[in-house]
């Protein structure tokens, strides 16, 4: 798949073995167990392989959280009749809202661009994304993507895209 290339705009610690029930009782209850996980699909195990995309979906609230942090505060500047001091605090204001808004464009354009691996992961992607989607005039997402290919699309539609890879590659059995 292509990759946007701008915008606009712990495992557990208790390794014991099971304790020793010479009961009849807990002997089948644990083999009960081991054929029930002998019958779950490969599929649903590795499920629990980390998947990029709940790292990249982590990154972009606190992004947002950072830019719109960045922009209350240049915005509750007064920037009316400025001496010197105050033109160098509006540019380290400035800059700070300019820092911000690369990493929520970064933050963006990796949530655009990571395939998830697992159901997990799409379904998580698709719970995360479908309030951005929904909200009007913000910059929490990417307005138009430009593709290395010279192609461009929306936000929705590079989501969905990427969620379509995911699919297909799962539908293949490539995914876990």
């Amino acid at each position: 798949m292509t990759q946007a290339d701008s915008v606009l705009s712990t495992p557990p610690t208790n390794t014991s073995a099971l304790p020793v029930d010479p009961t009849r009782r807990r002997l089948l209850s644990i083999a009960a167990g081991g054929a029930v996980a002998a019958a779950v699909p490969a599929t649903v195990i590795a499920a629990t392989v980390v998947d990029p995309i709940f790292a990249a979906i982590d990154e972009h609230p606190s992004a947002i959280a950072a830019h719109d942090a960045a922009t209350d505060i240049r915005a509750a500047f007064n920037d009316v009749n400025m001496n010197d001091e105050q033109r160098m605090q509006l540019a380290v204001l400035e800059a700070a809202v300019d820092g911000a808004w690369d990493r929520l464009e970064d933050a963006g354009i990796t949530l655009v661009n990571t395939d998830p691996t697992t159901l997990a992961g799409i379904l998580a992607l698709c719970r995360y994304v479908e309030p951005l989607l929904n909200e009007r005039d913000t910059v929490n997402l990417p307005e138009v993507i430009y593709w290395d290919d010279d192609t461009r699309s929306s936000a929705g539609g590079a989501l969905v895209n990427v969620i379509a890879v995911a699919v297909r590659s799962l539908s293949k059995g490539v995914l876990s």
